[in-house]
């Protein structure tokens, strides 16, 4: 801290702002590294794909899941991931781990818990 009570962050703070053609939807992006530890170029690449993921692979009951961002008890971890994306870094600094913290908003947060590469419990507690 310096000497007049301000902080300094070095973390670096990127915005990006993406209009979807066929919907009109414009989606910002926010990223700040020290919570996501990656750079927006990553988080980027993270939500679009060349590609469309094919959910027809899922059942009609998973694709639903996916695409409303509901986790349910059962999911891989690539559902999860499909669900609600990639959790942040700094709260799950790998994705080999068995509990994912996700925020529920600045304040909060809340775990999901895998064993056996599937999720357990509750997701909605």
């Amino acid at each position: 801290m310096r000497q007049d009570g301000a902080r300094k962050h070095r973390s670096e703070i990127a915005e990006l702002t993406v209009r979807l053609l066929e919907s009109e939807t414009t989606i910002r992006i926010v990223n700040v590294s020290r919570h996501s530890k990656v750079l927006l170029n990553d988080i980027v690449y993270r939500m679009f794909s060349p590609q469309p993921i094919d959910l027809s692979v899922f059942d009609e009951e998973m694709q639903s899941l996916i695409a409303s961002g509901t986790p349910r008890e059962g999911m891989t971890k690539y559902q999860v991931l499909l669900t609600r994306g990639y959790p942040p870094a700094s709260q799950t600094p790998s994705l080999e781990s068995d509990t994912w913290t996700y925020w529920s908003s600045r304040f909060s947060s809340h775990a999901l818990v895998f064993s056996d590469g599937r999720l357990t419990g509750d997701p909605g507690q």
